[in-house]
């Protein structure tokens, strides 16, 4: 398979794009956290035969710039820079954990997509804040102290 590389700036930060060319329905494949685009080398050559494949290292990843602003507002924007930069206007977009978070916000911010597919990934949970205190008391109660010992008795180490 070959790509055609370039590069998209996003706010000032250069991106690593890769286009497999072509006129099909365009799949832009948004790698997870700490992985670059070539995490998709392996599936890349399976849907180009079907589709137009668009991979890019997002900021701080592969061959990407890093970046001062790592925020959610951040990396949707980056991704609306490699869509307007290559005129994708109705991409499936597939994403990977983080990438899957992406493709979903994305979708969700406007008419546009043609699909999204989120593997191992895409909903974003609210977490409430860890009160330390709060887990600290919860591991001192006297149950939760008995079966600490009874796990570590239990241990065959």
């Amino acid at each position: 398979m070959r790509w055609r590389k370039q590069t998209v700036s996003s706010g000032g930060v250069r991106l690593a794009v890769r286009d497999s060319g072509g006129d099909a329905t365009t799949a832009v494949l948004l790698h997870g956290l700490g992985a670059p685009q070539r995490s998709w080398d392996r599936v890349a050559p399976l849907l180009a035969p079907h589709l137009r494949v668009v991979t890019y290292d997002q900021r701080g990843h592969g061959a990407s710039a890093a970046a001062a602003d790592y925020s959610l507002d951040a990396f949707l924007a980056d991704l609306k820079a490699v869509l307007d930069a290559l005129a994708l206007e109705h991409p499936l977009l597939v994403g990977h954990s983080f990438g899957g978070l992406l493709a979903v916000e994305q979708a969700a911010a406007g008419p546009g997509c043609v699909g999204v597919v989120g593997v191992d990934g895409g909903l974003r949970i609210e977490r409430p804040p860890v009160g330390w205190a709060e887990v600290q008391a919860q591991l001192d109660r006297p149950v939760s102290r008995l079966l600490s010992r009874v796990a570590t008795a239990a241990s065959p180490c």
